[in-house]
């Protein structure tokens, strides 16, 4: 599997499925979320995201719209909606893989401005 399919079955299994088991084996146990307040590790990643993103809004999804990778870097340019009625924010994220697993990520989000048609920035 290459690092891009990897990152885009993690998308898949870690945001939509909300499958935590299978996410954390695809995850470096010393994963780096470069989020503030999120500290080193797996399980800070999961916890962070299960009991802060996901509890308030089950019906979370993120929408891939582009990937980009080199060497060891993924680029993810996607849509994420919190809920059916929700506008959406789009995000590019970046991952760094090691071995085979997921160690780091950068993000940057942005929500989709009023007045402006999701799919014009997609």
């Amino acid at each position: 599997m290459t690092n891009q399919e990897l990152v885009t079955e993690f998308y898949e299994v870690f945001y939509n499925q909300k499958n935590m088991v299978r996410a954390k084996e695809m995850m470096n146990e010393n994963f780096i979320n470069h989020h503030p307040n999120v500290p080193v590790g797996a399980d800070s990643t999961i916890y962070a995201i299960t009991n802060f993103v996901f509890s308030a809004n089950p019906d979370f999804k993120v929408y891939i719209k582009k990937t980009i990778s080199e060497g060891d870097f993924v680029w993810i340019y996607c849509f994420i909606k919190l809920n059916e009625k929700d506008k959406g924010s789009m995000a590019v994220d970046i991952w760094r893989l090691e071995n085979g697993k997921l160690a780091e990520l950068w993000d940057v989000v942005q929500q989709i401005p009023d007045g402006t048609e999701a799919s014009s920035l997609f």
